[in-house]
């Protein structure tokens, strides 16, 4: 799941921050970045060094990307995902890492850190927490406003014919946190007037001195269709240039394409 509610309701809480990296530490952010940097060969014009983390969170992308010589700047809504990625950084700085990455509090669709970087990326369908359509389009004119000539626009979402062939169904996942058992129950709604699946995490966490602690978040997950994301990103000067099943930079995506990608250059 995504990172950071940018509209609506406020899920990641501190409760669920703190519990983020253990509930994805099996999540390939290595190969996603090796996606990025595979998109950036392929459809930019090379020197691509400066890149904007829009819905960062715990920052996994941004530092990954750091570690490659890149300079990041990571933009959240989330203080607490936040805390949790500037905590990394002076992890990584305690034992001799030099990353050029930085973390800035803020909404995407008005917070301004630059107005020349080579690349914006909204990864792990950051683009699906912005319901709106209004949103959408405030946030997409934001990110071309920060992009130079040319700079590329690399975000993932749920792909809306997969999601409707496939549909959401209820799980639960066990994982350790801080050496304890911890459970997160999941149950999905479908709103297919609104193209948006209501999706609810209960976590409960035992903790032998606090007791049983509950905690419950909504997360409200827009899926997109090729043509509106091809409409709003021309309506602010984004052209896509490819629309690919995420991370496999050369296949296109199908009903059984839950994660799909887009890759859309400043014109």
């Amino acid at each position: 799941m995504p990172r950071d509610s940018q509209f609506g309701s406020e899920p990641f809480g501190a409760a669920y921050s703190l519990a983020y990296d253990a509930l994805y530490r099996d999540k390939d952010y290595v190969s996603e970045c090796d996606f990025v940097e595979a998109a950036m060969k392929r459809y930019g014009s090379g020197g691509r060094r400066k890149i904007l983390d829009l819905g960062c969170g715990t920052g996994a992308h941004a530092i990954e990307l750091a570690r490659r010589a890149y300079t990041v700047r990571g933009v959240d809504l989330s203080p607490d995902m936040l805390s949790v990625a500037r905590a990394k950084c002076v992890a990584a700085a305690s034992q001799g890492e030099r990353l050029d990455a930085e973390f800035v509090e803020g909404n995407i669709a008005v917070a301004r850190v630059g107005s020349d970087f080579d690349v914006a990326i909204m990864m792990f369908a950051v683009l699906g927490y912005i319901n709106d359509m209004a949103d959408l389009a405030a946030v997409l004119s934001n990110v071309r406003g920060q992009l130079r000539h040319e700079g590329m626009l690399i975000a993932d979402f749920w792909y809306g014919p997969a999601v409707l062939s496939q549909r959401p169904g209820d799980r639960v996942r066990i994982f350790d946190l801080d050496g304890r058992r911890v459970v997160r129950a999941t149950h999905t709604d479908l709103d297919t007037f609104a193209q948006v699946a209501r999706v609810k995490f209960t976590i409960f966490d035992w903790n032998g001195e606090q007791g049983l602690q509950v905690n419950e978040e909504l997360h409200k997950m827009r899926y997109f269709f090729a043509p509106e994301l091809t409409y709003l990103c021309a309506s602010v000067g984004l052209s896509i240039r490819a629309l690919c099943a995420f991370p496999s930079l050369g296949e296109a995506p199908t009903e059984s394409t839950w994660n799909a990608a887009l890759i859309a250059q400043a014109t």
